[in-house]
């Protein structure tokens, strides 16, 4: 296991030895011994790669009367993450929350994990089934709206 400083940092430095390794932050070195081979082979691997970029059109852009939502779904999308202790851009970033608002069918939030944990309930949130409220005590809470 390895923590999300440290994976950031192997993407980031694309070591090509053990003792680059040992430099990042974030890593034990140590605790990789018995996958380092696997894990050089594939950061040298994904060093060959190109990156992949992000094919997101303007066609796609958030209707007007929903661009106030994206900031804040995205301060609720935030609070989620830390109540499921995980870093926030890995549950959905702001272009992941817009690619949702803007119906693209194939966005992060539409399927998966991600679906279950937030996609779901902002489609509830968005057809009006709920609300977004805050509470002192907790931060922001998802509620089932009474009509």
């Amino acid at each position: 296991m390895l923590s999300d400083l440290g994976v950031v940092g192997l993407a980031v430095a694309k070591p090509a030895s053990i003792e680059q390794i040992r430099d990042i932050r974030g890593v034990d070195a140590r605790s990789l011994r018995h996958v380092r081979d696997d894990l050089l082979a594939a950061i040298a691997e994904g060093r060959e790669q190109a990156p992949v970029r992000d094919t997101a059109s303007s066609a796609n852009e958030v209707p007007p009367s929903l661009k106030a939502a994206v900031p804040l779904i995205g301060a609720w999308a935030a609070h989620r993450a830390r109540e499921l202790r995980i870093d926030p851009a890995l549950l959905a970033t702001r272009s992941d929350l817009e690619a949702m608002l803007s119906g693209d069918a194939d966005a992060r939030l539409r399927r998966g994990w991600r679906y279950e944990l937030l996609g779901s309930q902002i489609e509830q949130l968005l057809a009006g089934d709920m609300s977004l409220a805050f509470d002192a005590r907790v931060g922001l809470l998802l509620e089932r709206r009474g009509r």
